[in-house]
């Protein structure tokens, strides 16, 4: 399937096959054409191709490709093809690399339709899953499951567990400055 996708991606015909709905796995290269204008990243190509490949899958063409950018604005900047540089690849690559690690996990589709949502609550609990996940793909994770505390039912953001280890329960918060940290305390 790559050899077929890199072939349309030399023909120019790969955007012209999604637009129709064909599923193309996406290629290094274009990537590159696309969001850089050229080789201006230095990144492991399969990694790329498997967050952007994950995103499509989850989020579609449309969204993944996003608004195409007049590049004439930015002439005199190397570096920004039609979908933006930058800013819009990341958008791309870190939403497929945080998926990555949800899915196939019990209870990932609910996570997933949260993210997808713009639950910000959701984009934390999926960015906290892909820290304890991005270096131990091997682990077990579970998303929202039941847990007894006491007498009480609780349920926690996610539980994961080495193969042979523990389930280690966790509960997102939100990041927050201190009153004082943020300059607003008490002198």
């Amino acid at each position: 399937m790559r050899r077929f996708a890199r072939w349309l991606f030399k023909m120019r015909l790969s955007l012209l096959t999604r637009k129709l709905g064909i599923h193309v796995p996406w290629i290094f290269e274009e990537i590159v054409q696309e969001w850089f204008g050229g080789p201006h990243l230095d990144w492991d190509p399969q990694d790329v191709e498997s967050a952007f490949n994950m995103a499509t899958q989850i989020r579609g063409n449309k969204w993944v490709l996003g608004p195409i950018t007049d590049t004439a604005q930015f002439a005199a900047l190397p570096g920004i093809g039609r979908r933006g540089g930058y800013s819009n690849f990341l958008r791309v690559y870190w939403f497929g690399k945080r998926m990555e690690t949800i899915v196939g996990a019990a209870g990932a589709t609910d996570l997933i339709s949260r993210v997808v949502a713009g639950d910000a609550a959701a984009e934390e609990e999926a960015t906290a899953i892909y820290l304890l996940r991005s270096k131990g793909p091997s682990t077990q994770l579970e998303i929202e499951p039941g847990a007894k505390v006491a007498s009480r039912s609780r349920k926690p953001d996610f539980r994961i567990k080495e193969q042979q280890g523990p389930w280690v329960y966790v509960e997102v918060t939100k990041l927050h400055a201190s009153g004082e940290y943020s300059g607003s305390g008490a002198s």
